[in-house]
C-alpha cells in the first residue's frame, strides 16, 4: 500500500459481516479470543447495532402504505361493512327519556335483528327458522341522490341491512337442515308412539 503508514502482517483488516459478529458474540461467550483483527465490544460496526435495518431505509408512517398511497375514510361515506358476529346484542345507545326495550330504532340503537333472535328460537320451535327466512322482510339501506352509488348519499346504516341479510342466510340454511332432521323425527315418534 502506496499511501497507508500503517503496515499490517497479514494484510488489511476486515469488517466483520452480521453472521461473522453473530458468530463472534457466540465465540467469546463461550471462549475470549484476544486476536490482532477481533474488534473489542465497544467498537462494533453500526450493523450489529439493534435497530434493524429496514426501519433506517424505508421509514413510514402506519397510514401509508407499501405502494405510497395516504389512506383516509371519506367522511360522507358509512364506514365499511363489516362480518356479522354470532352472538345476540341488546341496544346500547340509548337517548334520554328513551326505553332500552322501545322496539322503534332497535337496530340502529346496536340490538340484534329480528332475524338473529328468531335464529336462537329456532333450535327451541324450528318452525321459527322458517318464518324468519321466508316471510320477515329485510330493512333496505336507503339512499338519496340518485341511482349512482357514489354520488347517492346513505341515509341509513349499510351495516343494518347486511347483518340482516346474514342472519336470514342463516335462517334459511336451518330451515333445510329442519327438513332432513327434525321432521323425520316427528314422523318416526308420531308412527311408532
Amino acid at each position: 500500500m502506496a499511501g497507508s503508514s500503517h503496515t499490517y502482517p497479514q494484510g488489511p483488516p476486515v469488517a466483520p459481516s452480521a453472521s461473522h459478529a453473530s458468530h463472534y458474540s457466540n465465540t467469546t461467550t463461550q471462549q475470549p479470543q484476544a486476536g490482532p483483527s477481533e474488534r473489542p465490544p465497544s467498537r462494533r460496526s453500526l450493523s450489529q447495532a439493534s435497530i434493524p435495518i429496514s426501519a433506517l431505509i424505508s421509514p413510514h408512517a402506519p397510514s401509508v402504505t407499501r405502494m405510497g398511497r395516504f389512506h383516509m375514510r371519506d367522511p360522507h361515506k358509512p364506514p365499511p361493512v363489516q362480518n356479522t358476529p354470532w352472538t345476540l346484542s341488546l341496544p346500547s345507545l340509548v337517548q334520554e327519556g328513551e326505553s332500552r326495550w322501545a322496539l322503534r330504532g332497535w337496530v340502529e340503537r346496536g340490538g340484534s335483528p329480528l332475524h338473529a333472535w328468531l335464529f336462537f328460537i329456532g333450535f327451541i320451535l324450528f318452525p321459527l327458522w322458517w318464518a324468519a327466512a321466508l316471510f320477515i322482510p329485510i330493512p333496505k339501506t336507503r339512499r338519496l341522490g340518485g341511482t349512482d352509488a357514489e354520488k347517492a348519499v346513505m341515509l341509513d346504516d349499510p351495516q343494518v341491512e347486511h347483518d340482516a341479510k346474514s342472519w336470514r342466510t342463516r335462517c334459511r340454511v336451518m330451515a333445510v337442515l329442519s327438513l332432513i332432521t327434525y321432521i323425520p323425527f316427528i314422523i318416526l315418534v308420531a308412527i311408532f308412539a
